[in-house]
Parts: structure tokens; C-alpha cells; sequence
């Protein structure tokens, strides 16, 4: 029988024996397992003796550019909030306002000799800049109106509004006075911001009450341009009334075309016609007032414009796509149109209200004529002057009457005696016409008051008068004088069209090359909602690749123009973010003096401390060497040889049992 833990000296040794190879193999297994994990280690040395972190950057800037060749970054006093964090920094927070007492303080030396005050430019309410970056790789910058954590709001947030007005006629050509002037862009909110995180880069923006406003000589002073047209009308009116005027010539004409009695005494008449009107008076609240059409407002005495470009974008200035165009081609013809249309509609009025104060005009008409009331040669009546005889007249009267022979010898000469024919005949004559009514009755034949009265003779001869065919001899000539072809409302309308359309229409389409639409649409640009991606940039970012992210809500271009300071870009409300980075920082060896690590070494390009030189961080993204494959494959390498080991130290232990 045998005894497991007393073998026989030669099973012990045979025991002893085999063991060794088994023994062996677990040193070699363990062995392999061991170098390879120490391989690994001695593969990543940096590693082992590295701490890798997350670095971030944002900035705020509310206004960015350059006016007239000059770089506006370069001015101290608009310097924007920045905050940097290498990763082994607390959370950083800037918030620097941007008032309008700085931007008035600014003066920009031009080329040229020209000084621009920067603050007339940009007439900005309280601002705000914000930017914020934390060690884990996130980062928030902002600016306008923003509230003191970053937060967009459309208003007051915080410290700034974000309202500012943007003047651009001091950027273009003064070539172009005549044509537009006080060109400006209104802003009542402005405000973005950007965000970073070690995943994703995103931005935002936030308009509210952008106006554009300009001001357009042919567009002013509407009411002195109808005024000159309307000054047309009255002359003509003037032509009707008066004692020669056209209305008593018509009145006569019939009269005397009643009977040649009365062209002989005609010239003892008395005629007036008056036309009582008021052709501006309802003018006045046309042509003083402010039209507004859908987003558009024109103040005729002024000719400024202001042009709601929220409501005409559709009601909103957010959400649109990046680089959205506000004064684009179709924007600017709309405004464009509204105001040519606009013009038109007025003139129209203009017409339709002169044409309707015409025809409400009163007319009055008096015609009087009294003649021969005694018998010739008779001393006459208390009252009445003495008519001396007048053979030639009383003959031609008689002569009517067939009272009066010719004399032999001439033919067609009535016989002239020297004293009437007939002692103590009546040669009273008199012609009454009375017309009271507005120019509307006059034109339809009909009148308010209308009478006439005529008596030859002391009634000897027979004559009545047809007061309706004098009211349309009038009708007649009122019509063919105010209101008929090459009339009062033909020039009016002709008037209209050349001082006043035309000339807006030219102004503002063209077909010159100098007009509102030519500088607006060629000039002026106002983009929003602008994204861009920036490498190798320069703010000194915790990022080996220096890329940077930066939202803008709007930006301004005035382009060069014959004459101008120059280009002009304004970059406003602007914010920067950096993306996903980690960084390397040597931590140094304690016990080596000589070599203490770099985190706070101010010849560091872009260390916080060191402001001055705002390059990028040094180190280089942290990296391994070995894929997780590799590493996977010596952590089983190391648990299959601690198995190993562990099955054979329980075989040994049951089997010397």
C-alpha cells in the first residue's frame, strides 16, 4: 500500500522529477505574462507619468471689423471678454460691458486725413460680453443682450439691451447725398452665443426691430411738388371768373343772341362770375401725414423711410439659415416697389381730390344791364341822367321796330332823322341773370338759384330767355376748361407725373446707375445668423489645432465706392467657443529639481499668466501608442497566466494529499 505523502525514493524521485517541467511552464506562462505587462507599461512611459486634461476657450465680442482699412481689434478700448482654462483651472467667468461713452471716446484716423468718430457710427446702448471656460472641456461665450450668466434675452438682460443704430451714410460716397441720405440700420436687440463641450460646438442668435432707415431727396417735400400742380388748376379757374372771364362771355353770348337790342346796349353792362374753392385745404392731411403699407413707412414731408425688414422677412428675424441675406435683391425691390406705388397713390389722390373740390365749388353769376331808361333829348328823372338824343342809336332801336325808312340814294342806310320819329317813346331795356350753384350742378344743367329777367323797349318787344340753355352754355364751359381733354385735371395729372412720380421712380429704380436700388442692392449688405469655423487662429486657445467656433448675429458690409473712406465690415454680437480638445501636461518628477513640469511656466504660449503672447498651448493631443485590442489582449494574457498558476497549485496540493 501506498503512502501519498511517504513515496518510495524512486516514485519520489520520478515525483520530483516530472514536476519540474510543469513548474517550469508556469515560470515561462507567468513569465510571458509579466513581460508582456511590463512591456506595456515600459511602452507607455509618458502615460504613466502624464496626467491627461481638457482645455477650453470663449470669448464675447460685441463689435468686430474694420472701418475705412482699419482693423477695429486692434483698438484697446473694445477689447472683448475672454476666458481661458487648461484643464487644471477652476471655472473661469468674464463679463466686460461694452457703453457708449467708450465708443464715443473712439476716434478712427482714416486714410486720407479723415477722422471718424466711431461712436457716430455705432450709437449703441449698454452692452454686454461674456465668456466662460471650465476645465472640463466646456465653454460658453456670449454677447449683447445677454444676462450676466450669458443667457440670450431679447431686451434688458443683465447689463445690456444690445440696441444700437448703425450709420452708414458716413461710409458711403457723398456722391450719393442726392440720391440717399441718413442711411442707418436700427437694431432694438442683438445678441449670440456660442457653446462648446467635449462632444459638439453650437451656436445661437437673437434679433428683434431691425429697421432700415434712409432718407430720399425725391421722396421730400411731396406737398410743395403737388402744391406747384395744383398752382395749374387755379390759373385756369382764374381764366372763368372776372368780368372778361369765360363764365361772363357765355352769359352775354346768350343774352345777345336773344336780340341785337342788347349787343347794342351791351356795352353798358355789368358782368362778374366768381368761382368760390378751396383746392388745397383738403390736400393738407394728404400731404403731411406718414403712409404706411405692410412694413414700410414714408413721411411725405420729410421723405425719410423706415422699413420694418422683421415683418418684410417674413415676421421674424430668427431661425433663418446661416448667412441669410436681409437687404437681398428681392427685400430691397419690395421696399423699393412700395414706395414707387405708394408715390402713385398719391398722386392719384391728389387728382381725385382736386377733381372733387372742383366740382364742389360754388359759382356765381350776375349779369345786370340797363339802358335808355328816358326818352332822347328829355331832361330825364330825379335819378336818372339826361340821354341826349342819339340819332344813330334811337334810329337802329326804331329801325328794329320799322319805324326808321332808308334814305333814297343808300341802300341799306336807314334814313336818320334829326329828333324820333315818335315824341315821348319808351326806350327802357334792361337784362337780369342770377345763377347761384356748385360746379357738379352747373355740369348737369341745374343750378341752386337761377332767374332771368330781360325787357326791350319798356316791354314793346317781346323777349324772353331760356335760363336753361344758359346754364348749360356754362356747363359747357366749365367742362371744357377743368374737365375735358387739354383741361385743369389733364395738366394736373401731366404735373403730377413729371414733378413728382417721375422723378421718385428715377431715383429709386433707375434705369441710372446711381439710385437707391443700385446702392442698396450693391453697396450694402446685412447678413445674420453667421457661422464659421476658424483654424490657426490666434486667441491663444487650450487647442493644438487652434480652431475656433464663432457665432455672429449680424454683420455689416459697406462696399468701396467712388469717393468713399473705404470698405467697412461690423461684425456684431459675436461669440467664440473652442472645440473638443485634451491636452498633455508634463507633471515633471518631484525628485528631479530639474525637471519640475510646466503647467504655470509664463514662456508657455498661451498661458493664462501670459497674456501678452496669445498663441496657442503648447503640448500635443494625448495618445497611447497601443489600441484597446492591445490592451484587452495583456490584461487575458495576465488572467490566463494567474488561472495557470491557480489550477496547478490546487493539482500539486490534492495531489501530494
Amino acid at each position: 500500500m501506498f503512502n501519498p505523502q511517504n513515496p518510495p525514493a524512486g516514485q519520489a524521485g520520478r515525483s520530483s522529477t516530472s514536476s519540474h517541467p510543469v513548474r517550469r511552464a508556469a515560470g515561462i506562462v507567468t513569465a510571458i505574462g509579466l513581460g508582456a505587462a511590463f512591456a506595456f507599461a515600459g511602452a507607455l512611459p509618458a502615460n504613466a507619468a502624464t496626467e491627461t486634461k481638457t482645455g477650453s476657450y470663449a470669448e464675447g465680442k460685441f463689435l468686430s471689423g474694420t472701418i475705412a482699412g482699419l482693423n477695429l481689434d486692434q483698438i484697446v478700448a473694445l477689447q472683448s471678454a475672454q476666458a481661458r482654462n487648461d484643464g487644471s483651472s477652476p471655472t473661469k467667468s468674464v463679463k466686460d460691458p461694452l457703453t457708449a461713452a467708450v465708443l464715443q471716446a473712439i476716434k478712427l484716423n482714416a486714410p486720407g486725413g479723415v477722422q471718424l468718430n466711431l461712436g457716430s457710427i455705432i450709437d449703441a446702448g449698454a452692452l454686454t460680453q461674456y465668456a466662460q471656460a471650465k476645465s472640463d472641456g466646456t465653454s460658453v461665450g456670449a454677447s449683447g443682450a445677454v444676462s450676466d450668466d450669458g443667457a440670450i434675452g431679447v431686451g434688458a438682460q443683465g447689463g445690456g439691451s444690445g440696441s444700437l443704430s448703425i450709420d452708414l451714410d458716413s461710409l458711403l460716397s457723398s456722391s450719393f447725398a442726392s440720391i440717399l441720405s441718413d442711411l442707418r440700420l436700427d437694431v432694438e436687440a442683438v445678441a449670440a452665443q456660442a457653446n462648446g463641450s467635449l462632444d459638439s460646438v453650437s451656436g445661437k442668435y437673437s434679433l428683434a426691430g431691425l429697421k432700415l432707415r434712409f432718407t430720399s431727396p425725391a421722396l421730400a417735400n411731396v406737398s410743395g411738388k403737388v402744391g406747384s400742380a395744383v398752382d395749374g388748376v387755379t390759373a385756369r379757374l382764374n381764366t372763368l371768373t372776372g368780368p372778361t372771364g369765360t363764365l361772363t362771355k357765355t352769359v352775354n353770348s346768350a343774352l345777345t343772341s336773344l336780340n341785337p337790342i342788347l349787343s347794342i346796349l351791351g356795352t353798358s353792362a355789368s358782368a362778374n362770375a366768381a368761382i368760390t374753392t378751396d383746392l388745397k385745404g383738403p390736400l393738407t392731411p394728404l400731404l403731411t401725414g406718414t403712409y404706411k403699407t405692410d412694413g414700410i413707412t414714408l413721411d411725405l414731408a420729410t421723405g425719410s423711410v423706415v422699413a420694418d425688414l422683421e415683418k418684410l422677412l417674413g415676421g421674424t428675424l430668427n431661425n433663418k439659415a446661416p448667412g441669410t441675406e436681409v437687404l437681398s435683391d428681392s427685400v430691397v425691390n419690395e421696399i423699393l416697389n412700395a414706395l414707387t406705388s405708394q408715390i402713385a397713390s398719391i398722386a392719384d389722390q391728389v387728382k381725385n381730390k382736386v377733381d372733387l373740390a372742383l366740382k364742389s365749388a360754388k359759382v356765381n353769376v350776375d349779369v345786370s344791364v340797363k339802358a335808355l331808361s328816358t326818352t332822347p333829348g328829355t331832361p330825364g328823372t330825379p335819378g336818372q341822367p339826361a340821354i341826349p338824343a342819339i340819332p344813330g342809336v334811337v334810329c337802329s332801336i326804331l329801325d328794329l321796330l320799322h319805324l326808321c325808312t332808308p334814305t333814297p340814294g343808300t341802300p341799306g342806310q336807314p334814313a336818320i332823322p334829326a329828333t324820333p320819329a315818335i315824341p315821348g317813346l319808351n326806350l327802357e331795356s334792361t337784362a337780369e341773370v342770377h345763377i347761384n350753384g356748385t360746379i357738379d350742378q352747373l355740369l348737369k344743367g341745374t343750378a341752386a338759384q337761377a332767374a332771368a329777367d330781360v325787357k326791350l323797349l319798356g316791354g314793346t318787344v317781346n323777349a324772353k330767355l331760356d335760363v336753361n340753355s344758359i346754364l348749360g352754355g356754362l356747363g359747357g364751359a366749365l367742362n371744357n376748361a377743368l374737365f375735358d381733354n387739354d383741361s385743369a385735371i389733364s395738366d394736373l395729372v401731366t404735373n403730377l407725373q413729371t414733378g413728382l412720380v417721375n422723378p421718385a421712380v428715377t431715383a429709386l429704380l433707375g434705369p441710372a446707375d446711381n439710385t437707391v436700388s443700385s446702392i442698396l442692392k450693391g453697396l450694402v449688405s446685412a447678413k445674420l445668423n453667421i457661422k464659421e469655423t476658424t483654424v490657426n487662429a490666434s486667441q491663444g486657445l487650450a487647442v493644438a489645432s487652434g480652431t475656433l467656433f464663432t457665432q455672429t448675429a449680424l454683420r455689416v458690409s459697406v462696399l468701396p465706392s467712388a469717393g468713399a473712406t473705404g470698405l467697412a465690415t461690423l461684425n456684431l454680437a459675436q461669440a467664440t467657443v473652442g472645440p473638443k480638445v485634451a491636452v498633455v501636461v508634463d507633471p515633471g518628477d518631484p525628485g528631479d529639481p530639474g525637471n519640475p513640469g510646466n503647467p504655470g511656466n509664463p514662456g508657455n504660449p498661451g498661458n493664462p499668466d501670459n497674456p501678452s503672447n496669445p498663441a496657442a498651448y503648447s503640448g500635443s493631443l494625448a495618445y497611447t501608442g497601443v489600441g484597446i485590442a492591445g490592451i484587452v489582449a495583456v490584461l487575458l494574457a495576465l488572467l490566463a497566466a494567474g488561472a495557470y498558476l491557480a489550477r496547478e497549485g490546487y493539482r500539486r496540493r490534492h495531489v501530494s494529499e
